[in-house]
């Protein structure tokens, strides 16, 4: 079995997330992948937002590097928004409550975010589950 996988950006399908708002996602590494590879992690997803879309509020059992390669977003970061755009990288620990929204009417945003499991009990890789949350001023800050 190669210890080498190459995927054309072209052939890997875009989806529209069902449980965000205008994000589009494509992945990049699946959990088999990483098994195949000897990785740790649960996926490497490769993300857009159109105008006003959103990575709901959510938290996740496992850590999260987040890196925006085009654009600007709103991030929260567990308790309040900053403004984030391409060249920035989010590390964003297990439980910590974060949400992105894109804002700006002029370009999509883009990300790639990569799951990494912090349970060393775990013998496979496994796709990760998220835990949605609330944020006050969510909706709010989405529609402006």
């Amino acid at each position: 079995m190669s210890r080498i996988i190459i995927k054309s950006g072209k052939d890997i399908p875009e989806e529209e997330s069902s449980k965000h708002i205008k994000l589009y996602q494509k992945t990049y590494v699946s959990p088999e992948e990483a098994d195949r590879l000897n990785i740790r992690t649960h996926a490497v997803l490769w993300e857009k937002l159109a105008y006003r879309g959103a990575v709901k509020p959510h938290t996740h059992s496992c850590a999260e590097l987040i890196f925006i390669t085009k654009g600007s977003v709103m991030f929260y970061n567990e308790d309040h928004w900053e403004p984030r755009g391409a060249g920035d990288v989010i590390l964003v620990g297990a439980g910590a409550l974060h949400s992105v929204i894109n804002t700006d009417p002029n370009t999509e945003s883009e990300q790639i975010s990569l799951f990494i499991p912090t349970d060393s009990s775990e013998t496979e890789n496994t796709f990760f589950d998220a835990f949605p949350a609330e944020i006050s001023d969510f909706e709010k800050l989405r529609t402006m």
